[in-house]
């Protein structure tokens, strides 16, 4: 009996010895997939539940959004993410984006072995909540502008890679600057060695310089110059972006003082263009403070975490710039001129008597008649009253803008001004332009602005 007993006890070891020795065998050999995700007993356990507890998906006990499904069945993630209000849209490399009405998600996927796939959810674009915004001020140029404080790296989005999470590309965005130049960029360069996996970080501290030619600018390269006036904005539109283009309009933005500028190109082909903007540009005037700033976005998104628009900052950012400044310089014109007069024209007492009196005087001509408020009348050429008895004719053949762009071409001759703010232009081919300057002068400065570089052109004045 006693010799049977250790018999046994020699086959037990004999058996778990050898039990060890394979374990052993299989951990050294195996062990690049077993401790991939660090503490092994979480896949292990889901590994487990998916083969005999019949379970199609496992929640993972990492403490982290992660879930483990057999590797021929990752279908079993769209019905999922359907049952949760999510609908697939795109796949770039392991990056499954998927979206509900207000939300977008990544999964990233990640083959923990031949057998079984890791899924990790990510929601990236939850920037109210998630990416804090910050503000760039800068007060030597007097503008603004808010940015996201994280972004992924553009050329990550088409291959977003099964050892790089979304979470650890997350990477800060920084501005740098050196005079007028200033360029939105991350803050660091992700760079992964092949062999190792083992991946590096770069600090960036790269400054684009404007170099005064029209070449295709770097995205985000915001540029500021100084701008006297509209003919001066149509100088360096020629400059910055292209001979052929020229200034077409401003449009009101969300912020005092603030505009965007409309360009007008060559019509010419992509090959013989000398207005060469096959890229979105941005470009915000300020007549107060008398600058400009311009900056591209590129072909596609450049700071974001993804194609998606959802996922693209660059509008965002492109729509907060402004510049600042304004209020101590415009606090008498806060309101319109028609919104003062619909103030003190209902009045009768005598304080709001003098005050429409000083505002009516400031009406010289049919536009500033129109732009106050007052009705157009039927009648030919148009006319326009207002409540002091006096009447204004339109004796324009033209406007403002294109008496810019006149002159920036140096197609006149000579200018006559009126105390009306009625422009004359007489034109080298012997046509005319009539339109009215924005304020006294404006022509008088326009033409001063040309420096010369239209030859001698005769003013003229009442």
């Amino acid at each position: 009996m006693i010799f049977e007993h250790q018999s046994k006890n020699k086959k037990v070891l004999l058996i778990t010895s050898l039990a060890i020795l394979v374990l052993s065998i299989f951990v050294i050999f195996y062990s690049s997939v077993i401790f991939q995700e660090g503490n092994p007993w979480p896949q292990i356990k889901g590994i487990a539940q998916l083969t005999f507890g019949n379970k199609d998906i496992v929640k993972l006990d990492t403490g982290e959004n992660k879930y483990i499904t057999k590797s021929n069945n990752s279908e079993i993630i769209k019905s999922i993410m359907k049952e949760k209000g999510y609908d697939f849209t795109e796949q770039m490399g392991s990056g499954y984006f998927y979206k509900s009405s207000d939300k977008t998600v990544v999964l990233t996927r990640r083959q923990y072995s031949r057998f079984y796939t890791i899924w990790t959810i990510n929601k990236p674009d939850n920037t109210d909540n998630s990416i804090a915004w910050l503000d760039y001020k800068n007060d030597d140029y007097n503008f603004i502008f808010s940015y996201p404080a994280l972004s992924v790296d553009n050329q990550l989005w088409g291959n977003l890679s099964e050892t790089l999470p979304l979470s650890e590309i997350l990477l800060p965005n920084q501005i740098l600057s050196k005079g007028n130049n200033f360029y939105l960029h991350q803050k660091y360069s992700l760079t992964r060695d092949r062999q190792s996996g083992l991946v590096s970080k770069t600090e960036n501290t790269f400054i684009p310089e404007y170099d005064g030619s029209y070449n295709y600018p770097l995205a985000w390269h915001i540029v500021i110059f100084d701008a006297k006036n509209e003919v001066e904005l149509e100088r360096i539109i020629k400059k910055k972006l292209g001979p052929g283009c020229s200034y077409k309009d401003k449009i009101s933005t969300e912020f005092k003082d603030n505009y965007r500028v409309e360009i007008n190109g060559d019509g010419k082909d992509l090959g013989s263009t000398l207005c060469p903007v096959n890229y979105y540009n941005y470009i915000v005037y300020s007549p107060t403070q008398k600058k400009v700033a311009f900056w591209s976005t590129g072909q596609e998104c450049q700071i974001g975490l993804g194609f998606e628009y959802n996922n693209c900052f660059d509008e965002k950012i492109s729509n907060s710039f402004h510049f600042t400044g304004l209020d101590a310089i415009n606090t008498d014109n806060q309101k319109s001129l028609a919104d003062q007069l619909k103030e003190c024209l209902p009045k009768s007492d005598t304080a709001s008597h003098e005050k429409c009196n000083e505002l009516l005087a400031t009406i010289r001509n049919f536009d500033d008649c129109v732009n106050a408020g007052f009705s157009i009348m039927k009648s030919s050429p148009s006319q326009c009253a207002i409540p002091d008895g006096r009447n204004f004719t339109d004796e324009t053949n033209s406007n403002w803008n294109v008496v810019l762009t006149t002159l920036n071409n140096c197609e006149v001759e000579s200018v006559f001004q009126t105390h009306s703010k009625l422009v004359t232009l007489k034109l080298k081919n012997g046509n005319k332009l009539t339109a009215y300057e924005p304020q006294i002068d404006d022509v008088m400065k326009a033409v001063e602005s040309l420096s010369g570089e239209c030859g001698d052109i005769r003013l003229a004045t009442e």
